[in-house]
This record gives structure tokens, sequence and C-alpha cells, in this order.
């Protein structure tokens, strides 16, 4: 099995550094999702900051969380680092790196269903 969480088909993605996270504030994301390895931030809509995340595990899998978690994991990430309004942003939570996902047309990618 795949540790891409692309569905099949999925157009191929690039993948831009952005920032790197302290470990201090990974640890305490992942203390939020237990179990989460990657956060996922969609791209803002109208130029604001995202309003939600999505958790995944190591294995690229969906990690259901409450909506107050996923949108504390949006704040905080918003807040701490620079985000591209225009694309999804992808947060590892073992490495600390932030990285931005543009298509290969350079269009935003959607998320994971």
């Amino acid at each position: 099995m795949p540790s891409s969480i692309r569905t099949t088909g999925a157009p191929p993605r690039d993948r831009r550094l952005v920032a790197t996270a302290s470990v201090a504030f990974a640890e305490i994301l992942a203390s939020l999702a237990p179990g989460t390895a990657m956060v996922r931030l969609n791209s803002a809509a109208e130029g604001g900051l995202p309003r939600t995340a999505e958790a995944y595990d190591v294995r690229g899998r969906h990690l259901p969380q409450p909506l107050a978690i996923r949108q504390a994991m949006a704040r905080w990430i918003g807040q701490a680092f620079p985000l591209d309004r225009g694309c999804a942003h992808e947060l590892d939570l073992a490495t600390g790196e932030l990285t931005a996902l543009v298509g290969a047309d350079g269009e935003d990618l959607p998320l994971a269903a």
C-alpha cells in the first residue's frame, strides 16, 4: 500500500519548502491529535487564513478529528508561518517541514477525500 495520501489519478504535485517548525511546536500539534504524522491545510478562501486542517498518520491515512481540533491546528500553523494563500500546505510533524503544494500547472491541489 503506497504511503501517498493522494487518490489514484491525482495530478503530480510540486512541494516547495516554506519553513521549518520547532520540535516543541510539532510536539504540541501531535499531542492535540494523537497518531498524527502530517497536518494538511487547505488553501485559504478569499485571501484569508485556512479555517481547518486535516490530520494523517504515517501511512497517509486520514485521522478524523473534531472540528475544534482541526480549527486550532489551522489557526496555530497559520499564525506561526508565512503561508502562500493560494495553495495547500503540509506540515510533517517528524521533520517539522512546512511545504506548499502546487500542481504541475501551478494550480492548488485539492485535499484528499
